[in-house]
């Protein structure tokens, strides 16, 4: 319902994101990584629809596999450490579709050592 205030001129998501104690040390198995949104392609965008436990269905966007996809991840990072980026941007004004969302995703590094 804020959405529609003329005077509020669009909407963004930021995310913060950090691993979190009892952690003990660094993220090596499952780090976090982000897409540079300039290389993804409008049609590898998927609609999907997730559920919750017991809350209702989300609606949001996935991001179909391409070798042109630039992803960056930072191995390593510690409780004292914490990445901030732009998830979601939307300007009333913007003149037609743009994509506006940085993907990320962890992901499994094989040859990470097991429980870390």
């Amino acid at each position: 319902r804020h959405f529609e205030d003329p005077k509020v001129r669009g909407a963004m998501a930021v995310n913060f994101w950090r691993p979190v104690a009892p952690m003990r040390g660094p993220v090596r198995k499952t780090p976090l990584a982000v897409c540079d949104p300039r290389s993804v392609r409008r049609e590898h965008i998927v609609p999907t629809s997730v559920k919750w436990d017991e809350l209702p269905h989300h609606k949001m966007l996935s991001l179909a596999h391409d070798d042109g996809q630039r992803w960056y991840y930072y191995p390593d990072m510690t409780v004292d450490e914490v990445l901030v980026f732009k998830s979601f941007e939307y300007f009333k004004d913007q003149g037609g579709p743009r994509l506006n969302s940085c993907f990320h995703t962890a992901f499994e590094v094989p040859s990470a050592p097991p429980n870390c």
